[in-house]
């Protein structure tokens, strides 16, 4: 599937009343980059899309198939990494490396508890998730 982000701008463009110039003057960029964009939108980044409808009091918006909208990842935990510097899986769970991790007593370990770590099985990760559900419905209820 193809997004038609071409056609969105063309559209955004009509409703806001603005010339491929007057748009590249309110987005500060290069009224040849409106023009590349409409013209070869699958060469457009995500990122210049976004600017060219911000600028026209639009964004873009990822939503689940309830229409709830899907919020990026927060900054601090994209920045989190591993000793090997390297990103942890999106679908883990993180949490402090001091909760309940599962290395303890491993001599292999001893003495370098992570500062974030995981489960890795799945039925384990449902439950935490649940737990934590539980509680934040326990915390509103009173």
């Amino acid at each position: 599937m193809t997004f038609p982000a071409d056609r969105y701008l063309r559209a955004a463009r009509h409703r806001a009343d603005l010339s491929q110039r007057e748009l590249a003057e309110k987005a500060a960029v290069p009224q040849s980059t409106v023009a590349r964009a409409e013209r070869h939108p699958a060469r457009a980044t995500a990122s210049t899309i976004a600017t060219l409808l911000a600028a026209m009091g639009l964004r873009i918006a990822v939503l689940d198939e309830d229409g709830s909208e899907l919020q990026p990842e927060d900054e601090d935990d994209a920045d989190r990494r591993d000793r090997g510097r390297r990103r942890y899986p999106a679908h883990l769970d993180l949490r402090s490396g001091d909760d309940n991790w599962w290395g303890y007593g491993w001599p292999m370990f001893d003495g370098q508890e992570p500062e974030y770590t995981f489960d890795r099985d799945r039925w384990t990760r449902d439950w935490r998730r649940q737990q934590k559900a539980e509680e934040g419905r326990q915390r509103r209820a009173g």
